[in-house]
């Protein structure tokens, strides 16, 4: 008898071990198949920061609060960031051929934290559609990308683009500066409050509008320019055919000094210059 039940029982061990490694087994089946359908993108993390690539995209759509945001080329599409925790993020993914990432605002501001960054990388030569990037006090640098439309808006922060070709690009910010350097824009809108504003490079067709920030204008114009503002100063240094000026104070063409208000119609480009209590200089190429 007491043979009987070792032996039921050694049976029931090796049922029971048998079960075991079926499920081992299928379980790391399921594993590798599942691993297999994942998107191919790598995710890096440690304390400081972290990194991923991403699939494909075209457009670029963009929502932070106090984080500095760049994005240049590389040798891949990625993103890489350096928030304290993931959880405030609200979405980050690519869909339809548009990159996401949205953070919430309530999450971002209670961080303290601040030299949070976002660097979104393109590979070299990318032609990217829309890029719409937000942000509160962080700044946004764009540097040797070609896109179709550039909407970029910030606070305090400051908006740099450089080597940027672009068909139509809108930059806003209150208090910070807006910079172009050396760039291609068919047409470029630019506003803020009391920051400065510093359009160089090849342009179609400009509105620079300020109230207290000096506007400046250089490098080619190809038809027109209107530039106000209230209490700064502006420069135009790029050759032009008509010119509209008013001003409360001189006006300089060249070396010759006007009082009040300059007209010359001479065909394109034109630039209209308006300014309530600060100088108007037109240098002449």
């Amino acid at each position: 008898m007491k043979n009987k039940i070792l032996l039921a029982l050694s049976v029931v061990g090796l049922i029971f071990l048998l079960l075991f490694a079926i499920n081992i087994f299928s379980y790391r089946s399921y594993d590798t198949e599942k691993q297999s359908k994942q998107p191919d993108s790598v995710t890096v993390e440690n304390n400081d920061s972290t990194y991923t690539s991403l699939e494909n995209f075209t457009n670029i759509s963009m929502n932070v609060l106090a984080s500095d945001v760049s994005v240049v080329t590389g040798t891949e599409f990625s993103i890489q960031y350096n928030l304290r925790s993931k959880e405030g993020i609200q979405q980050e993914e690519v869909v339809d051929g548009t990159f996401y990432f949205i953070v919430d605002p309530n999450w971002d501001a209670k961080q303290k934290q601040t030299d949070h960054k976002v660097i979104i990388t393109v590979p070299k030569d990318t032609a990217l559609g829309t890029v719409s990037i937000s942000s509160i006090s962080g700044s946004i640098t764009i540097s040797n990308l070609q896109i179709s439309q550039g909407t970029f808006d910030t606070t305090s922060g400051n908006i740099d683009l450089s080597h940027v070709t672009a068909a139509q690009s809108s930059a806003k910010t209150v208090s910070g500066k807006i910079t172009t350097s050396e760039s291609t824009i068919k047409t470029f809108d630019a506003k803020n409050t009391s920051g400065a504003i510093s359009g160089n490079g090849y342009f179609e067709q400009v509105q620079m509008k300020s109230i207290s920030g000096n506007c400046r204008l250089s490098g080619s114009l190809a038809n027109s320019a209107t530039i106000q503002t209230t209490s700064g100063n502006i420069k135009v240094s790029a050759p032009v055919s008509s010119i509209h000026a008013e001003t409360k104070r001189n006006i300089k063409i060249g070396e010759d000094v006007y009082s009040h208000s300059y007209y010359m119609n001479d065909g394109q480009p034109e630039v209209t210059l308006e300014s309530v209590s600060g100088t108007i200089h037109v240098q002449k190429k």
